[in-house]
């Protein structure tokens, strides 16, 4: 039944920069999530380290039983069933131990199964594992590059990373949080205002 089913905990640091964006995200978490969650959110405007610190500070805040760990970043869309996808693509993969629901071309696809992609990295802004990765390869480390870190420990682990195969479930809209300098071209930035063109959401 419905009720018996654990509630997700939702992991989001906000920033306070972008309100439009940030409001747009807890909206969209509010307004189409389906599989029961509690979004466990802070405020935190000041930059690396703080907000890694708070993300690891607000797993432990959490005060109910979950099986499942969700993070996200407060520059995103979610669409119908988002979270309810990323669950039975997970459970239907064994052996992933980290679910990702956004893709970057410069991912290199190493398997492609009926709902995911198994990648060779990821991207941190909407990751799903199970409570037992979290335990065993958390917490994220106070560094800029926190995600690679913890994606090479699960990997050293035996454990394999993926991306959810549907682009829409949910849609990166931050565009001033590319970093260009580092790669990222202007046909990204297109692509990223074209997923938000299709579900109807706002970048920025």
């Amino acid at each position: 039944m419905e009720g018996q089913v654990k509630k997700i905990p939702v992991i989001m640091v906000i920033s306070g920069k972008r309100p439009t964006l940030e409001g747009q995200t807890v909206g969209s978490l509010h307004g189409n999530t389906e599989h029961p969650y509690r979004l466990i959110h802070g405020n935190c405007p000041d930059p690396h380290p703080a907000d890694i610190i708070m993300r690891n500070s607000l797993v432990d805040e959490i005060d109910f039983d979950y099986d499942y760990l969700c993070f996200v970043d407060d520059d995103l869309y979610f669409n119908n069933n988002w979270l309810r996808q990323m669950v039975t693509a997970l459970d239907c993969n064994p052996d992933v131990e980290i679910l990702s629901a956004i893709k970057w071309p410069a991912h290199k696809v190493l398997a492609d199964r009926a709902a995911i992609n198994i990648t060779d990295r990821m991207t941190g802004g909407c990751l799903l594992m199970k409570k037992p990765v979290w335990k065993k390869y958390g917490p994220f480390d106070i560094h800029r590059d926190k995600t690679n870190l913890f994606r090479e420990r699960v990997q050293r682990g035996g454990g394999k990373v993926a991306v959810l195969y549907n682009k829409f479930a949910v849609v990166h809209c931050g565009i001033t949080s590319l970093i260009n300098n580092k790669g990222y071209s202007e046909k990204t930035i297109k692509n990223i205002k074209a997923l938000c063109d299709d579900v109807g959401a706002i970048c920025e």
